[in-house]
Protein backbone atom coordinates (compact mmCIF):
# COMPACT_ATOMS: atom_id res chain seq x y z
CA UNK A 1 0.00 0.00 0.00
CA UNK A 2 2.86 2.49 0.68
CA UNK A 3 4.50 1.43 -2.38
CA UNK A 4 1.58 2.44 -4.30
CA UNK A 5 0.65 5.81 -2.22
CA UNK A 6 4.79 6.75 -3.03
CA UNK A 7 4.20 5.93 -6.93
CA UNK A 8 1.06 7.58 -6.90
CA UNK A 9 2.68 11.00 -5.08
CA UNK A 10 5.29 11.20 -7.48
CA UNK A 11 2.93 11.29 -10.74
CA UNK A 12 1.44 13.46 -8.93
CA UNK A 13 4.43 15.50 -8.46
CA UNK A 14 5.64 15.37 -12.03
CA UNK A 15 2.04 17.20 -13.67
CA UNK A 16 2.16 20.52 -14.69
CA UNK A 17 0.65 21.79 -11.47
CA UNK A 18 3.32 20.74 -9.66
CA UNK A 19 4.44 24.68 -7.92
CA UNK A 20 8.23 23.68 -7.49
CA UNK A 21 10.41 26.56 -9.10
CA UNK A 22 13.03 23.44 -9.78
CA UNK A 23 10.80 22.12 -12.58
CA UNK A 24 11.75 23.16 -15.25
CA UNK A 25 9.00 24.89 -18.57
CA UNK A 26 9.92 21.85 -20.34
CA UNK A 27 8.77 19.01 -18.48
CA UNK A 28 5.26 20.71 -17.47
CA UNK A 29 4.42 21.18 -21.40
CA UNK A 30 5.64 17.23 -21.68
CA UNK A 31 3.48 16.17 -18.97
CA UNK A 32 0.73 18.65 -20.01
CA UNK A 33 0.77 16.60 -23.49
CA UNK A 34 1.15 13.33 -21.89
CA UNK A 35 -1.92 14.49 -20.14
CA UNK A 36 -4.09 15.38 -23.32
CA UNK A 37 -2.55 11.97 -25.49
CA UNK A 38 -4.35 10.23 -22.22
CA UNK A 39 -7.36 12.12 -22.60
CA UNK A 40 -7.31 11.67 -26.44
CA UNK A 41 -6.82 7.73 -25.79
CA UNK A 42 -9.67 7.53 -23.58
CA UNK A 43 -11.91 9.34 -25.68
CA UNK A 44 -10.96 7.22 -28.53
CA UNK A 45 -12.40 4.36 -27.03
CA UNK A 46 -16.22 4.81 -27.45
CA UNK A 47 -15.52 5.95 -30.79
CA UNK A 48 -13.98 2.93 -32.17
CA UNK A 49 -16.40 0.90 -30.37
CA UNK A 50 -18.90 3.08 -32.58
CA UNK A 51 -16.60 2.79 -35.66
CA UNK A 52 -16.48 -1.08 -35.20
CA UNK A 53 -20.43 -1.52 -34.29
CA UNK A 54 -20.99 0.28 -37.49
CA UNK A 55 -18.77 -1.76 -39.57
CA UNK A 56 -20.65 -4.89 -38.43
CA UNK A 57 -24.12 -3.32 -39.30
CA UNK A 58 -22.62 -2.69 -43.07
CA UNK A 59 -21.14 -6.02 -43.66
CA UNK A 60 -24.06 -7.99 -42.09
CA UNK A 61 -26.42 -5.96 -44.43
CA UNK A 62 -23.44 -6.53 -47.30
CA UNK A 63 -23.39 -10.72 -46.59
CA UNK A 64 -27.36 -10.62 -46.09
CA UNK A 65 -27.88 -8.71 -49.23
CA UNK A 66 -25.24 -11.19 -51.13
CA UNK A 67 -27.24 -13.88 -49.49
CA UNK A 68 -30.29 -12.97 -51.18
CA UNK A 69 -28.99 -13.27 -54.53
CA UNK A 70 -27.74 -16.80 -53.91
CA UNK A 71 -29.19 -20.30 -53.63
CA UNK A 72 -28.36 -23.77 -52.50
CA UNK A 73 -29.55 -26.13 -54.90
CA UNK A 74 -28.63 -30.02 -55.01
CA UNK A 75 -26.60 -31.08 -57.56
CA UNK A 76 -25.89 -34.75 -59.38
CA UNK A 77 -22.24 -35.92 -59.63
CA UNK A 78 -21.32 -36.79 -62.90
CA UNK A 79 -17.39 -37.41 -62.35
CA UNK A 80 -15.47 -37.16 -59.46
CA UNK A 81 -11.81 -37.40 -58.97
CA UNK A 82 -9.37 -37.29 -55.76
CA UNK A 83 -7.59 -33.61 -55.49
CA UNK A 84 -4.19 -33.18 -55.35
CA UNK A 85 -4.20 -29.42 -55.22
CA UNK A 86 -3.73 -27.37 -52.46
CA UNK A 87 -5.77 -26.95 -49.06
CA UNK A 88 -8.90 -25.55 -49.39
CA UNK A 89 -8.89 -22.11 -47.35
CA UNK A 90 -12.57 -21.54 -46.97
CA UNK A 91 -13.09 -25.49 -45.19
CA UNK A 92 -9.73 -25.55 -43.91
CA UNK A 93 -9.96 -28.97 -45.12
CA UNK A 94 -6.43 -30.64 -46.57
CA UNK A 95 -5.56 -31.82 -50.59
CA UNK A 96 -6.21 -35.05 -49.43
CA UNK A 97 -9.75 -34.45 -48.25
CA UNK A 98 -10.66 -32.54 -51.01
CA UNK A 99 -13.11 -34.34 -54.24
CA UNK A 100 -12.65 -32.58 -57.55
CA UNK A 101 -16.13 -33.15 -59.16
CA UNK A 102 -17.93 -32.49 -62.47
CA UNK A 103 -21.71 -31.92 -61.30
CA UNK A 104 -25.05 -31.42 -62.92
CA UNK A 105 -28.46 -29.58 -62.52
CA UNK A 106 -31.11 -28.16 -63.95
CA UNK A 107 -32.38 -24.20 -64.24
CA UNK A 108 -35.67 -23.99 -65.99
CA UNK A 109 -35.30 -27.01 -68.14
CA UNK A 110 -31.30 -26.63 -68.98
CA UNK A 111 -28.56 -28.65 -68.02
CA UNK A 112 -25.69 -26.78 -66.10
CA UNK A 113 -22.71 -27.95 -65.73
CA UNK A 114 -19.83 -27.23 -63.31
CA UNK A 115 -17.02 -28.62 -61.46
CA UNK A 116 -15.81 -27.92 -57.63
CA UNK A 117 -14.22 -29.50 -55.00
CA UNK A 118 -16.15 -31.00 -52.46
CA UNK A 119 -15.08 -31.51 -48.89
CA UNK A 120 -14.48 -35.52 -48.05
CA UNK A 121 -14.88 -38.33 -50.58
CA UNK A 122 -18.02 -38.48 -52.86
CA UNK A 123 -18.34 -41.04 -56.10
CA UNK A 124 -20.82 -40.38 -59.14
CA UNK A 125 -24.35 -40.45 -58.63
CA UNK A 126 -24.12 -38.45 -55.25
CA UNK A 127 -26.12 -35.41 -54.63
CA UNK A 128 -23.78 -32.25 -53.73
CA UNK A 129 -24.89 -29.09 -52.66
CA UNK A 130 -24.23 -26.23 -55.24
CA UNK A 131 -24.61 -21.98 -54.27
CA UNK A 132 -26.05 -20.62 -57.63
CA UNK A 133 -27.01 -17.14 -58.56
CA UNK A 134 -30.38 -16.00 -60.04
CA UNK A 135 -29.29 -17.29 -63.30
CA UNK A 136 -28.53 -21.15 -61.89
CA UNK A 137 -24.72 -20.35 -62.66
CA UNK A 138 -22.40 -21.49 -59.96
CA UNK A 139 -20.92 -19.10 -57.72
CA UNK A 140 -19.28 -19.33 -54.22
CA UNK A 141 -20.75 -19.89 -50.91
CA UNK A 142 -22.11 -16.39 -49.21
CA UNK A 143 -20.40 -15.93 -45.99
CA UNK A 144 -21.68 -16.50 -42.75
CA UNK A 145 -23.14 -13.80 -40.79
CA UNK A 146 -20.49 -14.37 -38.14
CA UNK A 147 -17.69 -12.91 -40.21
CA UNK A 148 -19.90 -9.31 -39.82
CA UNK A 149 -18.64 -9.79 -35.70
CA UNK A 150 -14.82 -10.90 -36.66
CA UNK A 151 -15.03 -7.76 -39.29
CA UNK A 152 -16.52 -5.34 -37.18
CA UNK A 153 -14.14 -6.16 -33.94
CA UNK A 154 -10.84 -6.09 -36.16
CA UNK A 155 -12.25 -2.59 -37.36
CA UNK A 156 -12.54 -1.39 -33.77
CA UNK A 157 -9.45 -2.83 -32.73
CA UNK A 158 -7.75 -1.52 -35.92
CA UNK A 159 -9.05 2.33 -35.37
CA UNK A 160 -7.98 2.05 -32.56
CA UNK A 161 -4.20 0.53 -33.27
CA UNK A 162 -3.81 3.65 -35.43
CA UNK A 163 -4.78 6.33 -32.99
CA UNK A 164 -2.28 4.89 -30.43
CA UNK A 165 0.47 4.32 -32.59
CA UNK A 166 -0.25 8.22 -33.91
CA UNK A 167 -0.03 9.41 -30.17
CA UNK A 168 2.81 7.82 -29.01
CA UNK A 169 4.80 8.51 -31.74
CA UNK A 170 4.19 12.15 -31.62
CA UNK A 171 4.90 11.82 -27.99
CA UNK A 172 7.90 10.36 -28.62
CA UNK A 173 8.89 12.73 -31.16
CA UNK A 174 7.75 15.71 -28.52
CA UNK A 175 9.94 14.42 -25.85
CA UNK A 176 13.15 14.03 -28.53
CA UNK A 177 12.64 17.58 -29.29
CA UNK A 178 12.54 18.11 -25.86
CA UNK A 179 15.26 16.80 -25.00
CA UNK A 180 17.00 17.80 -27.83
CA UNK A 181 16.33 21.47 -27.11
CA UNK A 182 17.59 21.16 -23.36
CA UNK A 183 20.89 19.51 -24.24
CA UNK A 184 22.06 22.42 -26.35
CA UNK A 185 20.34 24.44 -23.98
CA UNK A 186 22.27 22.72 -21.43
CA UNK A 187 25.63 22.62 -23.36
CA UNK A 188 25.97 26.59 -24.32
CA UNK A 189 24.84 27.18 -20.30
CA UNK A 190 27.78 25.23 -19.60
CA UNK A 191 30.42 26.80 -22.30
CA UNK A 192 29.05 30.24 -20.59
CA UNK A 193 30.01 29.02 -16.98
CA UNK A 194 33.25 27.60 -17.47
CA UNK A 195 34.07 30.97 -19.22
CA UNK A 196 33.31 32.76 -16.29
CA UNK A 197 35.06 30.29 -14.15
CA UNK A 198 38.45 30.71 -16.40
CA UNK A 199 38.17 34.78 -16.11
CA UNK A 200 37.50 34.69 -12.32
CA UNK A 201 40.20 32.55 -12.13
CA UNK A 202 42.73 34.78 -14.01
CA UNK A 203 41.47 37.78 -12.21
Amino acid sequence: MTNTTNWGARLWQLGPWNTNKLMRTSERVYTTAVLIAVVVLAVAVPICATIGTNSYSNKRDSILADRATKHEVWASVVDAVKSTGPSNLRSGATASDMTKVEVEWTVGGRVVRATQRINGHVETGDQVAVWTNDAGERVDPPLPTSAAASFGIWSAITSFSVIAATLIASIGGFRWALDTRNSRRWTHEWADWSESTRASDRN
